[in-house]
């Protein structure tokens, strides 16, 4: 979708919606809520975690018998709904954003707690596990790709049982990231480019597509 904003070539848009359809397929909705079941897995997985939904996640595999739902697997996915939704506005897309940006917030608690560390990054679907447990790297298994995707959508979207709006969202993220030492804030530069580190560079297409996109508030672009 990056080359189809570019370009406009509209084969581009076409690679996009079968990656879309492919996602859609491990993708967790109401219907397969419903079933507590997805034709993709082989297996039945819990309905709710602490009280919310599973729409919206993403299986990390595709094996059918591999029950974890990655953060950054349903991230990707929230940005590629965000980018689709802004090239065609179907609000498929916009429905399919909001439910995945529900499942980040309400169940991987990407908005977080301590520092950015978000509470999970892994979620077993067939019992609400967290996979790895907390820890400093949390941030960069979703948060990244979450900021390009909500610098796509209207700002008055809204998401999870907070209701809340992407503005909201983006203020949230950008503190969270440049408060989170682990990533920024190192000795040797505002990024750290220590060996062992994952996603320096989604960390940068973020804060970019959030400079690009919108006009305030003010201390949010005097950050980027």
């Amino acid at each position: 979708m990056r080359a189809y904003h570019v370009y406009q070539n509209p084969a581009m848009l076409d690679v996009a919606t079968q990656a879309w359809d492919y996602g859609r397929a491990l993708t967790i909705s109401d219907v397969n809520v419903a079933t507590g079941s997805i034709p993709s897995k082989s297996f039945n997985f819990t309905k709710t975690c602490s009280g919310s939904t599973l729409v919206g996640g993403t299986f990390w595999q595709t094996k059918v018998n591999d029950a974890t739902i990655y953060g950054i697997s349903t991230a990707v996915f929230f940005t590629l709904s965000a980018y689709l939704y802004q090239a065609t506005s179907n609000n498929t897309y916009l429905d399919a954003a909001q439910d995945s940006g529900a499942f980040l917030i309400d169940i991987m608690h990407i908005t977080g707690v301590n520092n950015g560390i978000a509470a999970m990054s892994v979620n077993d679907s067939a019992s609400c596990d967290d996979v790895f447990g907390a820890g400093a790297s949390q941030i960069a298994h979703a948060g990244f790709s979450f900021m390009e995707g909500l610098a796509l959508l209207p700002s008055d979207t809204s998401f999870g049982q907070q209701n809340l709006s992407v503005e909201t969202l983006r203020s949230n993220l950008v503190n969270i990231t440049l408060t989170t030492n682990f990533f920024v804030n190192a000795a040797n530069g505002t990024i750290n480019t220590e060996g062992g580190l994952l996603d320096q560079t989604s960390l940068v297409q973020g804060l970019g597509s959030l400079y690009h996109t919108i006009s305030g508030p003010a201390n949010l672009i005097t950050y980027h």
